[in-house]
């Protein structure tokens, strides 16, 4: 998709830096809509002087970026790419599967390494932490990488 293409819009009142897709716009706008709706029911509302995104805990989202997969097509974004950890995944050669990950591979290794520790302590295996399947829902796959987060919040509570 060209550059040109993308659109500047918010999510949970921050501007998405570089763009999206308009269908993108259009998702992002159904889930903050949604959120509203929920918090509203649960009578919910950020405390006075707190924007959204803030009260939620996001400061900066990234959107389009040139040869950056999805968000090259303006289909993906990230929220506080800067802040967060990241949780690569163990499927390929390269932990995490992208290619800007292989020159973070002794950052990545020590991260999937006190992942497995967390796991062989609480289930006695490694931790599953690949990509989804062929054919996998992405329920299941959300299912497995809560129980390896599980395991480490177990593993680091004492």
């Amino acid at each position: 998709m060209a550059v040109g293409a993308m659109i500047a819009t918010r999510f949970l009142g921050v501007g998405i830096g570089g763009g999206v897709a308009p269908a993108m716009r259009d998702a992002l706008g159904r889930v903050e809509d949604a959120l509203r709706d929920e918090y509203a029911r649960g009578q919910l509302a950020a405390p006075d002087g707190l924007t959204w995104g803030p009260w939620h805990g996001v400061h900066a989202i990234g959107g389009y970026r040139e040869r950056g997969g999805h968000h090259s097509e303006g289909i993906a974004i990230d929220l506080d790419y800067a802040r967060n950890g990241y949780a690569p995944t163990r499927t390929g050669s390269t932990l995490g599967g992208e290619a800007a990950g292989a020159k973070l591979p002794g950052v990545r290794a020590a991260f999937m390494a006190a992942c497995d520790r967390a796991c062989m302590t609480a289930y006695g295996r490694p931790a599953d932490l690949s990509a989804r399947g062929k054919g996998e829902a992405t329920g299941a796959v959300w299912d497995r990488w809560k129980r390896v987060s599980d395991a480490v919040v177990a593993y680091l509570s004492p």
